[in-house]
């Protein structure tokens, strides 16, 4: 079935908030493909609301309902505050209009599976904004894979730079709240890789968490697969690494530098063990160089996100299966973030109890199995 709101001509986009991740939605829409134009915006606040209409070139409206009947957008972004996505969007699925939601996607399990099913139900798309699973480091990784042959671990690890605050001074609850927020992409991208390596997508489970305000360990298995990802605000230097190993060898990809490094071989043989360093260095400097000269070049968008945008709009303009699946896979992803970051937020309060962490990763992986098995 095609979606209900499938436009004839140019795509008729909308914005729900009018902060700095929309303004970089409206930046990356430079580069998408599928000819569209912005008709409408609506902030609470209304001087913002105001000020990305006019670098819009579109109307600024002081509802939802009102943006929603008056400028008939074909597709909504809802880029309003994080534990705010839920109502516009089931606002905009009930008013037959197809949404691309920011991470995270919603607050809860029921949330995510209300609008999924409220999507399916009115014959249309939801997108959730997990841009790094189209990042071009990552995509270029996934085009090699069959290099590695047989794919045995998946490994993660992410710093980031605390905004507005220090990582050794600040409170407990707000480095939390921080660390929360960070968590969807690399946890997108993780999960996305070990659900394309194991037998059974759905067979991804927690083996082990360990949390505290300003990091997270987490340990996955897959089948006999494994994913290891390793999130953290202290460590440096900032860093943005995803390692995938086979019997075949090891490729990394650097979203930092848009670049994948890996001789790609079993570093076994005496020839393999002595060139392997000098192979992958020479990969690292050259590569790296001309990846972050790419990012200059696109403007300094977040990379993956046009691309994301580019490929949902395609989708919305032509009703493709390909897309819809892609939407399904994001819908999935979003309801075991939910149970993911649920538990890190109880361990959030708790940040030294052994028992509390305990507790959290029996609660952690009963509810992603749960989720998994739901389908």
């Amino acid at each position: 079935m095609k979606p209900a709101n499938q436009p004839r001509g140019l795509l008729r986009v909308a914005f729900v908030g009018a902060g700095n991740m929309a303004r970089l939605h409206l930046h990356a829409l430079r580069r998408v493909r599928t000819a569209h134009t912005v008709v409408g915006v609506h902030d609470t606040n209304e001087n913002a609301a105001r000020q990305f209409a006019t670098l819009a070139g579109a109307m600024s409206y002081n509802t939802l309902q009102q943006l929603l009947a008056e400028a008939q957008p074909h597709l909504v972004h809802v880029c309003t505050p994080a534990g705010t996505h839920f109502e516009p969007a089931r606002q905009a699925l009930l008013a037959g209009v197809n949404v691309y939601v920011e991470k995270p996607f919603v607050e809860t399990v029921r949330e995510a599976r209300e609008l999924l099913a409220l999507a399916a139900k009115q014959g249309l798309l939801v997108c959730a904004g997990h841009q790094q699973v189209r990042d071009p480091a990552y995509v270029a990784l996934l085009r090699r894979l069959p290099e590695l042959s047989d794919i045995v671990h998946v490994d993660g690890y992410f710093t980031f730079q605390p905004v507005g605050v220090s990582a050794e001074r600040a409170g407990a609850r707000i480095l939390a709240a921080q660390l929360l927020d960070v968590l969807p992409h690399p946890l997108s991208i993780l999960v996305d890789a070990l659900e394309r390596v194991a037998p059974d997508r759905e067979a991804i489970e927690i083996a082990a968490l360990t949390t505290s305000p300003t990091g997270l360990h987490a340990m996955f298995r897959a089948n006999e697969r494994y994913g290891r990802l390793t999130v953290s605000l202290r460590a440096r230097p900032i860093a943005s690494l995803l390692s995938v190993s086979g019997i075949g060898g090891t490729l990394t990809a650097d979203l930092l530098r848009t670049s994948v490094v890996g001789a790609a071989n079993p570093g076994t043989g005496p020839l393999e063990k002595a060139a392997n360093a000098f192979v992958e260095a020479w990969q690292l400097a050259v590569r790296s160089a001309a990846g972050v000269a790419g990012r200059v070049l696109r403007g300094g968008d977040y990379p993956g996100l046009a691309e994301l945008i580019g490929e949902f709009y395609a989708a919305v303009a032509s009703g493709g299966l390909a897309a819809r699946c892609a939407a399904q896979r994001a819908g999935r992803f979003s309801q075991r973030w939910r149970a993911f970051s649920f538990s890190a937020s109880r361990v959030r309060t708790f940040p030294r109890s052994g028992s509390a962490c305990s507790s959290v990763r029996v609660a952690a992986a009963t509810d992603w199995i749960a989720l998994s098995n739901s389908g």
